[in-house]
């Protein structure tokens, strides 16, 4: 199994990210980490899987350590265990340089319909100090400019790129080994059922498929005409272009309707999982509420934050448990893991 992550931003990213990385690597899953800074220009950038969270030796270069110092442990745990291949599945790899190398990675019949994605990423990726210089504070513009790169990203590596994309936020769940072999023939998206979620949600999408095999072909040509206009001025000036690039991928699933496999919390593939009335009980599970989107301007109600609160300590309870019978990551990886669900903003219900 392979996973695709997107991180393009300052970060810190939150320790339940972390976790749910963890936890794919702990079914046996290579983790790819796409990463790229808004601070830096794509031929100048360089990561380390300490600065995705910040956790630096020197603080002197502006970089402000925001966890406690007793949860430091665990994060300090894994990021030095990275270097002596304690979770030597997960991977960084450099998401400029992989379109760069778009040419030589991309089977020729997926070229042309991800031709346009490609160029308008590495477009956005190249004016990005322009509206973001550094030390400057986010804010709604930067925010819905960023959700638009990563979502044309995640839509550009699930047809080009063998495996599944998903947001960090998503994790699996024990349920989830079961479908392995249908995730091999088939591309899968995500759809939150329960939550009244319209049709399917790119938190998740792509296939284990090789090459330009169906059903990848299928998806990259049913978003070639979004992706063309990405990157253009207009685009990189615009805010919401990631509504269009939801849009695309809804209209892609759709055209992969019976080639498809829909994951929600009730059903997946025509099985049907059990979704009781507390806790999520199906294959992926996603530690946020489907409503609580900040582009959206949305409120939660005090009841939908305690349900929420709930499921989130359940699923990583489940996750947590699913790690720890495997024993597929080392003692102090699993260890640390532990003293991630203790971390404040874990939970961000809490």
């Amino acid at each position: 199994m392979i996973v695709n992550h997107v991180f393009i931003g300052r970060g810190p990213a939150k320790a339940s990210d972390l976790f749910n990385v963890l936890t794919w690597a702990s079914l046996g899953a290579t983790v790819n980490l796409y990463v790229s800074h808004p601070d830096k220009q794509p031929t100048a950038e360089q990561h380390s899987f300490a600065s995705l969270f910040h956790l630096k030796q020197d603080l002197g270069n502006g970089v402000v350590c925001e966890y406690p110092a007793e949860h430091l442990f665990a994060l300090y745990t894994l990021v030095d265990g990275q270097a002596r291949g304690v979770a030597d599945r997960v991977k960084l790899i450099s998401l400029p340089a992989t379109l760069a190398e778009h040419e030589q990675a991309v089977p020729g019949p997926l070229k042309l319909p991800t031709l346009g994605w490609k160029t308008g990423i590495l477009k956005f990726l190249s004016s990005m100090s322009e509206w973001w210089p550094v030390g400057k504070k986010m804010d709604d513009a930067i925010t819905e400019r960023l959700f638009s790169v990563v979502d044309a990203t995640k839509f550009y590596l699930a047809a080009t790129k063998q495996g599944i994309v998903c947001d960090m936020k998503v994790g699996p769940t024990p349920f989830f080994p079961t479908h392995e072999g249908t995730i091999g023939t088939k591309f899968i998206s995500f759809q939150r059922g329960n939550a009244g979620a319209a049709g399917f949600e790119n938190q998740l999408s792509g296939s284990m498929c090789e090459g330009a095999a169906e059903p990848r072909l299928t998806y990259a040509k049913s978003g070639q005409t979004t992706g063309d206009g990405f990157g253009s001025k207009t685009v990189t000036e615009a805010a919401r272009y990631f509504e269009k690039i939801t849009a695309a991928h809804g209209k892609a699933m759709g055209a992969l309707v019976t080639k498809s496999l829909g994951i929600d919390s009730t059903q997946m593939g025509g099985s049907v999982v059990p979704d009781p009335q507390s806790g999520w009980k199906g294959p992926v599970c996603v530690y946020k509420h489907p409503r609580d989107q900040s582009w959206a301007g949305r409120t939660l109600s005090e009841s939908e934050k305690s349900r929420a609160k709930t499921d989130i300590d359940q699923m990583a309870a489940q996750a947590l448990k699913m790690v720890l019978d495997r024993g597929t990551l080392g003692v102090k990886v699993r260890e640390a893991m532990v003293e991630l669900t203790k971390f404040p903003g874990f939970n961000i219900y809490a």
